[in-house]
């Protein structure tokens, strides 16, 4: 019995790893491959780099790159209406961003947004 189940467990767990590894080139397929698995990667360095009062202040924003090979998280200022209703629209604002490679978990390209 217990072969029969070790063997079921390895043609399970490979038949999905050999389909995700192949576009990756890894057995266990991509290491990043969902948005919040990035937004938890992205998190850990911001909130190792930035006092929690500062990291409050932003809103994490994850998303996928231009080229489907990763995702782009950066942190930005929520947006505020004046009193009359209008949107203040504001750029840059000191938040941190970065690129999460979606198969590697790399973390490159790490920036303060000015």
């Amino acid at each position: 019995m217990r072969g029969f189940l070790i063997a079921a467990l390895t043609l399970g767990w490979s038949g999905v790893a050999n389909a995700q590894g192949a576009i990756c080139g890894s057995k266990i397929g991509p290491l990043v491959p969902d948005a919040k698995t990035a937004r938890e990667i992205a998190e850990a360095i911001i909130g190792s780099h930035q006092n929690p009062a500062r990291t409050k202040r932003y809103k994490l924003t994850v998303e996928a790159d231009e080229t489907g090979n990763g995702w782009v998280a950066y942190q930005r200022m929520p947006m505020k209406r004046a009193t009359n209703g209008n949107l203040i629209v504001s750029a840059g604002g000191g938040g941190i961003g970065m690129h999460i490679d979606r198969c590697s978990g790399a973390i490159s390209d790490v920036y303060y947004q000015r």
